[in-house]
């Protein structure tokens, strides 16, 4: 309660009030006001306000607040009390019906202002008062030892003794000596003291009479002398004549007035009744009326009878004088008025100073103009339809003939590295902006610039040749390929090391290139015994290439070497094929499929995620996805940003209407991967067993060669190499086979499909 208030204590308490909880949360109290309200989940148990709440009790964020009104479960209150401070709070947050410590300290100090020594007291924290406003010293709340004021108490049979104010209703005696202004009445009293006189002064007047309060008093009263004057005399009052001193002229006097009875000057034109009837021959004015006796200005047109001949002589100015007219005068008073201005000319008039109305009305045998400020005719207007240096004309359908038209001509061509920069053009309709970032230009189709919709894509045809054999831009293809005439070689053909198949004879420069001396065909048994390691290599190659099945991504190849840029392996927990990028593995498909995702606009989205249109959810392949903006394509990172899969962020505010479409592709994943277990002995090769179907052929014996078998298995053998036949006496012959038989002939009898030279 506050200090000097001994009325009922601050706030109150219930035995069964339930915890209930923070419907929503409230902010801190440097957020806000210091009190504020807020919704709890049940005031069930609640006692009447004003009584104490607890919010997070037991917490480092307890706060003690009172309530100061309820309204069902919205509570108004007062925060941060008992030195609390008023933090933020969160929905949910435990709210308590509690006692705090003033709660006692107000209850002890109500307690102890009854009556108790004040020295004993609980005093407020200020160490200064207590609920009845004492401080230490100031005695009991109702004590000697200090001049206390009693404000709003009722006394039953007090015994006042002291000095000091008494204010209010006293019921009750009185007793002894009043020092001081009285107010108010009493019932009875014996005598005054001292007695008073009564006395009446003024226009009534009435002799002193001396008052002690023992008897009544009576005052007899008189008009002194000359105190009634006009004003205090009623207007009904009827004062006969005869006690009015002097002559008295009243209604009944009426013929009886005479000059005598009225001072001179006295009577006005006021005092004249406007029906009098006063004869002109009772005036005197000399005889004559001259203008001393009429105002100036007197006089107006009205006085004057409209029979009165004034001469004009008699007038200071001329009236009918042209050289006195001053205003606006009719054509009508101008007797040649017509007759002047028709013989006028227009180009004797003076030119007019604002514009000319001729009513609607033709002006006709007008000459065609010949001067920039001329007024045009319409035969002028005809002859420039269609003429050089005129006007252009309409045909049948409203529009100018082609013939009519100059080339198109753009304004302005603009070079922009942005979708940005492309928008914030000053352009106008038809102008070109070529945008770096996407190498592509558009055209203005439509006003405003800075609507994206408004720029069209300039579409241009693919090229017919994309590359040719891999080599793009100006391809020079001079000693790469064959030069042809006429399906006839015109330079030498220069074979390397391949060999020439399907001829119908054997070349010079073959047979001394391949089949080389006898030394040479001794070391092709070396060369079919090396073909063993090279093939060994090569499956080391591809080994290193594809790693096989993993359940998890591999750190390094099959040798324990570093992944090279390329190589593939199949994920068996994800049955997926990944591909190493040289810094991470990417996923691969075989059925690269194609979604399409639309949405359209309402408005201000800088986003889209979610169902499209058609209900599909977006989904995408970060880096494989292309986004449209009304048919537009956007540039990545730059007009939009696409990094989890989900959403397409960072767009320019979209307007109502606008169509935004997400293009993207899945992974690629191989159909058909080669397996490790393929493979069982160094020197395995995989060949075709027949239509999609692979074989295993395990390596052959040392110094062995791949030879084509068609009635193998797999269509290829190992086999040794076939022992050649006597050289003697077959110089300058050939050597052929047909892989089971050779033997030494002249060139007419070749027929086989291998041939061998000697040379000696």
């Amino acid at each position: 309660m506050a200090a000097g208030d001994p009325g009922t204590p601050k706030r109150n308490y219930s035995s069964t009030a339930v915890e209930t909880s923070l419907q929503s949360s409230i902010p801190a109290q440097s957020q806000g006001a210091s009190n504020t309200s807020f919704i709890v989940a049940s005031v069930s148990g609640f006692p009447s306000v004003p009584f104490t709440l607890v919010i997070d009790p037991d917490t480092s964020k307890e706060e003690v607040l009172t309530v100061t009104a309820a309204s069902s479960t919205t509570l108004t209150v007062t925060r941060g009390e008992d030195s609390t401070q008023a933090v933020a709070h969160s929905a949910g947050a435990v709210v308590r019906h509690g006692v705090s410590g003033r709660d006692f300290r107000e209850e002890q100090t109500h307690i102890a202002a009854r009556g108790y020594d004040i020295d004993q007291a609980i005093l407020d924290l200020a160490n200064q008062t207590h609920v009845h406003g004492l401080a230490a010293g100031d005695g009991s709340v109702v004590g000697t030892a200090k001049s206390q004021t009693l404000t709003n108490k009722t006394l039953t049979s007090p015994t006042i003794t002291g000095t000091g104010s008494i204010a209010g209703t006293f019921t009750g005696n009185l007793t002894g000596n009043v020092t001081g202004n009285v107010s108010g009445s009493a019932s009875s009293a014996a005598s005054l003291t001292t007695a008073r006189d009564f006395q009446l002064v003024g226009d009534v007047e009435a002799a002193a009479v001396s008052f002690n309060g023992t008897s009544n008093v009576t005052l007899t009263t008189s008009i002194a002398a000359g105190s009634i004057v006009n004003a205090d005399v009623n207007a009904s009052a009827a004062i006969d004549k005869t006690k009015i001193s002097g002559t008295a002229v009243t209604l009944a006097d009426s013929g009886t007035v005479t000059s005598t009875m009225i001072a001179n000057d006295t009577i006005v034109n006021a005092d004249i009744n406007s029906s009098a009837a006063i004869a002109k021959s009772k005036l005197d004015l000399g005889g004559q009326i001259t203008s001393a006796d009429i105002a100036d200005g007197a006089i107006v047109n009205t006085d004057i009878a409209s029979t009165a001949a004034i001469a004009i002589s008699k007038l200071a100015v001329d009236p009918l004088d042209r050289a006195n007219h001053t205003g606006t005068q009719t054509a009508a008073t101008i007797s040649d008025f017509d007759t002047q201005v028709r013989t006028s000319r227009l180009d004797q008039m003076a030119a007019p100073t604002g514009s000319l109305s001729i009513n609607s009305q033709k002006l006709t045998n007008v000459a065609d103009p010949t001067s920039n400020q001329d007024a045009v005719t319409l035969k002028y207007f005809t002859d420039q339809k269609g003429a050089n240096n005129g006007i252009a004309s309409l045909d049948s359908g409203g529009k100018v003939p082609s013939s009519q038209l100059p080339a198109i001509a753009i304004a302005e061509v603009y070079v922009v590295a942005s979708q940005a920069a492309m928008l914030a053009l000053p352009s106008d309709v038809g102008e070109i902006a070529i945008r770096t970032d996407v190498n592509k230009s558009f055209i203005l189709a439509a006003s405003p610039a800075s609507t994206l919709a408004n720029w069209k894509e300039l579409l241009t045809p693919p090229d017919a040749v994309q590359s040719v054999d891999g080599l793009t831009g100006a391809v020079d293809l001079t000693g790469i390929y064959l030069a042809k005439t006429g399906g006839t070689l015109t330079g030498a053909l220069t074979l390397h090391a391949d060999p020439s198949t399907n001829l119908g004879a054997a070349t010079k420069q073959y047979v001394d290139a391949v089949a080389g001396s006898a030394t040479a065909a001794a070391s092709s048994a070396t060369a079919a015994a090396s073909s063993a390691t090279a093939a060994a290599n090569s499956y080391d190659s591809f080994d290193d290439r594809y790693l096989g099945s993993k359940s998890t991504p591999p750190t390094v190849d099959n040798d324990g070497n570093p992944l090279i840029t390329g190589a593939l392996y199949w994920n068996s927990v994800d049955a997926a094929m990944y591909a190493w990028t040289g810094s991470a593995w990417g996923s691969i498909s075989s059925t690269a499929a194609i979604f399409r995702y639309r949405y359209t606009a309402t408005g201000g989205e800088t986003s889209e995620s979610g169902p499209d249109d058609n209900g599909n959810t977006l989904s995408y392949l970060a880096g494989k996805e292309q986004v449209y903006l009304n048919g537009v394509l956007l540039v990545r990172d730059t007009d939009y940003t696409a990094s989890n899969g989900t959403s397409i962020t960072s767009l320019a505010a979209l307007t109502a209407g606008d169509v935004l479409e997400i293009i993207t592709f899945t992974a690629f994943d191989l159909a058909t991967a080669i397996q490790l277990s393929n493979f069982d002995a160094k020197g395995d090769i995989l060949v075709a067993s027949g239509s999609d179907a692979v074989g295993r052929l395990a390596v052959g014996t040392n110094g062995y060669f791949l030879k084509a078998n068609s009635g193998a298995a797999l269509g290829v053998e190992w086999a040794v190499v076939d022992a050649l036949p006597s050289q003697t006496g077959n110089t300058g012959k050939y050597l052929t086979t047909d892989g089971s038989t050779a033997s030494w002939g002249t060139l007419n009898a070749i027929s086989t499909a291998k041939v061998y030279f000697m040379k000696g």
